[in-house]
């Protein structure tokens, strides 16, 4: 049989180590800290992020208990599956791209931008990025206006 030899492991020999390699230690880790500043102030730009929550719904003149009541039976006022097809699709996009003053394709804005349903209900949250606060609040506004003025006839039953 062969037998297992055990090493037996001394902590004041590691705390030797490191203490005698304390200079090269801490050069790495400040090369490391520096470099990641430098990184960080000169190659990263910030992106801020706006985001609204708007409601779409079939506007008649019901009075406005009758469509509470479908809304709370789970009848579908609107399909939002169908809005938030619409509102990233180019048609939209080509308009926000125009007012906003874009030197993009609709392709790197819908990039930009993400639509989303709060769940079980019929809210819609839009949120854009942009390098600068106003911007990027300008773009959600743009969006869910646009969206409404080019949509408006869909959910106005006459």
């Amino acid at each position: 049989m062969t037998e297992i030899q055990e090493e037996e492991i001394n902590l004041r020999e590691y705390l030797n180590v490191l203490l005698k390699r304390k200079g090269i230690i801490i050069l790495i880790f400040l090369i490391a800290v520096i470099t990641a500043a430098l990184v960080s102030y000169f190659a990263l730009s910030p992106v801020y992020q706006s985001s609204m929550v708007f409601s779409v719904a079939l506007i008649d003149n019901r009075p406005p208990t009758t469509i509470i009541a479908q809304a709370e039976n789970n009848v579908p006022v609107i399909k939002i599956n169908e809005a938030l097809e619409v509102i990233n699709s180019n048609f939209i996009l080509d308009e926000i791209i125009k007012r906003s003053d874009l030197n993009i394709s609709s392709d790197q804005l819908r990039t930009r931008i993400e639509v989303e349903n709060l769940k079980g209900t019929n809210f819609i949250k839009v949120s854009a990025e942009a390098d600068s606060p106003e911007k990027a609040k300008e773009l959600a506004e743009n969006i869910v206006k646009i969206f409404i003025e080019k949509n408006q006839n869909r959910y106005t039953k006459k």
